[in-house]
């Protein structure tokens, strides 16, 4: 009798830790669950988001294209009239014709 007292608490003890332990699992689990859900949030909004960094880096990509365009054709414009000068001052230079301090020197 006395070794089938000693199993029965034995199987009690043991039937006992082994819903704590299970509670203890289940607790872990809900936190786990908790987490993954916040975690699922947080990937959807930085999806969001970053579909709206997307478009706006487009836009400023766009618009650098077009600034430089615009800095382009003033320095092509720059550049043209630098080139108009020199070639406009080689002209007269070689014509024979006096600068205006030239003009001065001899007198």
């Amino acid at each position: 009798m006395q070794t089938l007292a000693n199993s029965e608490i034995f199987f009690v003890i043991a039937g006992i830790a082994l819903i704590a332990v299970s509670l203890v699992f289940l607790i872990i689990l809900v936190y786990v669950v908790y987490i993954l859900h916040q975690a699922r949030k947080i990937t959807r909004a930085v999806r969001d988001e970053m579909v709206h960094v997307i478009d706006d880096v487009e836009d400023l990509r766009i618009a650098v294209k077009d600034k430089a365009k615009t800095v382009s054709s003033l320095i092509s414009v720059a550049s043209g009239m630098a080139l108009m000068k020199k070639f406009t001052s080689t002209m007269t230079d070689s014509q024979g014709e006096s600068s205006p301090n030239d003009k001065e020197s001899n007198t």
